[in-house]
């Protein structure tokens, strides 16, 4: 069996906990832009000036 060469180990698991954190960055993105359109539908909040 092959040893792992743990350059590309680190790589690959760097690469893995960046496409994570990437994905849940855009799903609080669009989870609070939801819960802030509920807020303004409810008026608690202002829309912003354009």
């Amino acid at each position: 069996m092959q040893e792992a060469d743990m350059q590309k180990v680190d790589a690959l698991v760097g690469r893995l906990v960046g496409d994570l954190g990437a994905g849940v960055s855009g799903v609080l993105v669009v989870l609070g832009d939801h819960h802030f359109e509920d807020h303004v539908e409810r008026g608690f909040a202002r829309p912003p000036e354009v």
